[in-house]
């Protein structure tokens, strides 16, 4: 996805079987505030293409977490299939990203 746009990924260190936190680039969006990581590349926060929105940035300045409305992606770089039990702000995301409203208690 990200060199289709014109973008490279980039070794990274410190973001194997670690947890950091999170700098959110957008404060409306609801976001963990630290993640587990697994990966040893990243999206430099530093070269970002048209038309990819950082959501969140790791502390090294690595993109954690973007968008691309046109083409209808949200991608993040830690696993929140991986928290137990899954975290209330990773499955707002999910659900904004998906565009589907939470479920209604008694509906």
């Amino acid at each position: 996805m990200w060199d289709t746009l014109g973008g490279a990924l980039v070794p990274v260190e410190g973001h194997v079987a670690q947890r950091h936190p999170l700098r959110r680039a957008n404060a409306t969006i609801a976001m963990t505030s630290d993640v587990n990581s697994y990966h040893r590349w990243g999206l430099p926060g530093s070269a970002i293409p048209e038309p990819i929105t950082p959501l969140a940035f790791a502390p090294d300045g690595s993109v954690e977490a973007l968008t691309c409305p046109a083409r209808r992606w949200t991608a993040v770089m830690w696993h929140p299939e991986r928290e137990t039990p899954f975290r209330a702000e990773d499955r707002a995301l999910l659900r904004e990203a998906l565009g589907v409203e939470p479920a209604r208690v008694g509906a």
